[in-house]
C-alpha cells in the first residue's frame, strides 16, 4: 500500500501575492475557486496561518501579514561609545 501525501501551500490559493510598504504588511488576495477545489475552509486557513512573528488578519478575500517589530531599548549602551553615559547616535 502506497501513502501519498498532498499539501497546498498559500501560493495554491492566491490570485496575487505582493508587499504593501505603506502598511508594512504582505497582502494575499485569495482565489475562492482555489480554495473550493482543494477543499480548504476559511477557518482551516486562519488555523495554518498562525504566525509566532507576525500579526494575520483574514478577511474574506485577503490574508494581510503584519511582522512584528523587534522590541528596541532606549537604554542600552552603544558599542566603542567614547564617554560613559554617552548616547548612542542611532537614538
Amino acid at each position: 500500500m502506497h501513502v501519498i501525501s498532498f499539501y497546498t501551500s498559500v501560493e495554491n490559493l492566491a490570485s496575487a501575492i505582493y508587499e504593501d510598504p505603506v502598511r508594512e504588511e504582505i497582502i494575499i488576495e485569495l482565489n475562492k475557486q482555489m480554495m473550493d477545489d482543494r477543499a480548504i475552509t476559511m477557518d482551516e486557513l486562519q488555523e495554518r496561518m498562525e504566525l509566532q512573528n507576525a500579526t494575520v488578519t483574514i478577511t474574506e478575500n485577503t490574508v494581510e501579514i503584519k511582522p512584528k517589530k523587534a522590541e528596541t531599548t532606549q537604554t542600552h549602551a552603544c558599542q566603542g561609545s567614547r564617554f560613559p553615559g554617552e548616547r548612542c547616535p542611532r537614538h
